[in-house]
Protein backbone atom coordinates (compact mmCIF):
# COMPACT_ATOMS: atom_id res chain seq x y z
CA UNK A 1 0.00 0.00 0.00
CA UNK A 2 1.62 3.28 -0.94
CA UNK A 3 1.07 5.92 2.06
CA UNK A 4 -0.70 8.83 1.48
CA UNK A 5 -0.55 10.53 4.67
CA UNK A 6 -0.09 10.02 8.59
CA UNK A 7 -1.35 11.30 11.22
CA UNK A 8 -1.25 11.20 15.26
CA UNK A 9 -4.18 10.56 16.87
CA UNK A 10 -4.61 9.93 20.88
CA UNK A 11 -0.99 8.44 20.50
CA UNK A 12 -1.54 5.90 17.84
CA UNK A 13 -0.16 6.53 14.46
CA UNK A 14 -2.50 6.60 11.38
CA UNK A 15 -1.40 5.75 7.94
CA UNK A 16 -4.21 6.22 4.63
CA UNK A 17 -3.31 4.70 1.95
CA UNK A 18 -4.53 5.30 -1.91
CA UNK A 19 -7.58 4.07 -3.04
CA UNK A 20 -7.61 2.49 -6.52
CA UNK A 21 -9.65 4.85 -8.92
CA UNK A 22 -12.55 2.68 -9.51
CA UNK A 23 -13.01 2.17 -5.85
CA UNK A 24 -12.84 5.65 -4.66
CA UNK A 25 -15.00 6.65 -7.24
CA UNK A 26 -18.06 3.94 -5.71
CA UNK A 27 -17.80 5.06 -2.42
CA UNK A 28 -18.08 8.91 -2.97
CA UNK A 29 -21.08 8.12 -4.79
CA UNK A 30 -22.08 6.25 -1.44
CA UNK A 31 -21.24 9.11 0.62
CA UNK A 32 -23.19 11.09 -1.80
CA UNK A 33 -26.09 8.81 -1.30
CA UNK A 34 -25.60 9.33 2.54
CA UNK A 35 -25.68 12.73 2.97
CA UNK A 36 -27.63 13.89 -0.29
CA UNK A 37 -30.30 15.19 2.26
CA UNK A 38 -28.58 16.36 5.12
CA UNK A 39 -25.96 18.70 3.50
CA UNK A 40 -28.57 21.39 2.28
CA UNK A 41 -29.77 21.28 6.24
CA UNK A 42 -26.46 21.44 7.10
CA UNK A 43 -25.66 24.71 5.36
CA UNK A 44 -28.68 26.33 6.69
CA UNK A 45 -27.97 26.09 10.14
CA UNK A 46 -26.00 29.70 9.51
CA UNK A 47 -28.54 31.99 9.66
CA UNK A 48 -26.03 34.86 7.56
CA UNK A 49 -24.11 32.24 5.34
CA UNK A 50 -20.93 30.13 6.51
CA UNK A 51 -19.25 33.30 8.72
CA UNK A 52 -22.79 34.04 9.95
CA UNK A 53 -24.06 32.49 13.18
CA UNK A 54 -25.07 29.17 14.22
CA UNK A 55 -28.74 28.54 14.60
CA UNK A 56 -28.80 26.19 17.47
CA UNK A 57 -32.38 24.43 16.72
CA UNK A 58 -31.74 23.88 13.11
CA UNK A 59 -28.35 22.22 13.82
CA UNK A 60 -30.33 19.19 16.21
CA UNK A 61 -32.21 19.24 13.05
CA UNK A 62 -29.42 18.70 10.64
CA UNK A 63 -27.99 16.09 12.51
CA UNK A 64 -30.77 14.22 13.01
CA UNK A 65 -31.26 14.22 9.64
CA UNK A 66 -27.77 13.15 8.83
CA UNK A 67 -28.10 10.04 11.62
CA UNK A 68 -31.06 9.09 10.01
CA UNK A 69 -29.59 8.98 6.74
CA UNK A 70 -26.45 6.86 7.63
CA UNK A 71 -28.42 4.55 9.41
CA UNK A 72 -30.87 3.88 6.42
CA UNK A 73 -28.05 3.94 4.16
CA UNK A 74 -25.71 1.38 5.83
CA UNK A 75 -27.72 -0.37 8.79
CA UNK A 76 -25.13 -3.11 9.07
CA UNK A 77 -22.31 -0.57 9.68
CA UNK A 78 -20.40 -1.75 6.15
CA UNK A 79 -19.48 1.79 4.96
CA UNK A 80 -16.80 2.61 7.70
CA UNK A 81 -14.98 -0.46 7.13
CA UNK A 82 -15.08 0.27 3.65
CA UNK A 83 -14.24 3.86 4.57
CA UNK A 84 -11.38 2.79 6.10
CA UNK A 85 -9.80 -0.07 4.43
CA UNK A 86 -6.53 1.63 3.43
CA UNK A 87 -5.93 2.51 6.68
CA UNK A 88 -3.41 1.27 9.26
CA UNK A 89 -3.43 1.91 12.90
CA UNK A 90 0.15 1.30 14.29
CA UNK A 91 0.85 -0.81 11.42
CA UNK A 92 -2.10 -2.78 11.70
CA UNK A 93 -5.04 -2.87 8.96
CA UNK A 94 -7.91 -1.80 10.01
CA UNK A 95 -10.66 -3.88 8.79
CA UNK A 96 -13.71 -6.33 10.68
CA UNK A 97 -11.45 -8.31 12.18
CA UNK A 98 -9.53 -5.40 14.57
CA UNK A 99 -12.04 -2.83 14.05
CA UNK A 100 -13.66 -3.70 17.55
CA UNK A 101 -10.39 -4.57 19.02
CA UNK A 102 -9.26 -0.93 18.53
CA UNK A 103 -12.65 0.94 19.17
CA UNK A 104 -14.40 -0.78 21.75
CA UNK A 105 -14.64 2.14 24.32
CA UNK A 106 -12.66 4.08 22.66
CA UNK A 107 -15.61 6.04 19.59
CA UNK A 108 -13.79 9.35 20.00
CA UNK A 109 -10.68 8.19 18.29
CA UNK A 110 -12.81 6.05 15.57
CA UNK A 111 -14.79 8.99 14.78
CA UNK A 112 -11.74 11.36 14.22
CA UNK A 113 -10.07 8.68 11.94
CA UNK A 114 -12.88 7.71 9.76
CA UNK A 115 -13.10 11.67 9.14
CA UNK A 116 -9.28 11.91 9.00
CA UNK A 117 -9.63 9.10 6.49
CA UNK A 118 -12.59 10.59 4.52
CA UNK A 119 -10.81 13.91 4.37
CA UNK A 120 -7.58 12.42 3.01
CA UNK A 121 -9.83 10.63 0.22
CA UNK A 122 -12.15 12.82 -0.65
CA UNK A 123 -11.45 16.79 0.41
CA UNK A 124 -11.34 17.21 -3.23
CA UNK A 125 -14.45 15.87 -4.45
CA UNK A 126 -16.33 17.32 -1.99
CA UNK A 127 -15.04 20.93 -2.31
CA UNK A 128 -15.50 20.40 -6.30
CA UNK A 129 -19.20 19.47 -5.42
CA UNK A 130 -20.01 22.09 -2.86
CA UNK A 131 -18.55 25.07 -4.78
CA UNK A 132 -20.54 24.06 -7.77
CA UNK A 133 -17.40 22.97 -9.53
CA UNK A 134 -18.02 19.31 -10.41
CA UNK A 135 -19.70 19.29 -13.69
CA UNK A 136 -16.81 21.35 -14.87
CA UNK A 137 -14.34 18.80 -13.99
CA UNK A 138 -12.90 17.58 -17.21
CA UNK A 139 -13.46 14.09 -16.74
CA UNK A 140 -17.30 13.99 -16.26
CA UNK A 141 -17.44 16.61 -19.07
CA UNK A 142 -15.71 13.91 -21.45
CA UNK A 143 -17.96 11.44 -20.36
CA UNK A 144 -21.16 13.36 -21.14
CA UNK A 145 -19.48 13.99 -24.30
CA UNK A 146 -19.15 10.69 -24.85
CA UNK A 147 -22.73 9.61 -23.54
CA UNK A 148 -24.49 12.13 -26.25
CA UNK A 149 -21.91 11.39 -29.08
CA UNK A 150 -21.44 7.64 -29.19
CA UNK A 151 -19.53 8.29 -32.54
CA UNK A 152 -16.47 9.71 -31.29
Amino acid sequence: MKTQTKTIINEQEYEVGVFPAMYAHRLSLRLLKVLENSLPKFFGIFQEGLDGKLDLGAFGGALSNLTSSIYDNDPQGELILELMAQTLRNGVAINKDTFNQFYTSNLDEMYRALFFSIKTHFAHFFSLFATGNLLQSQVLTNSAVSLTNPSS
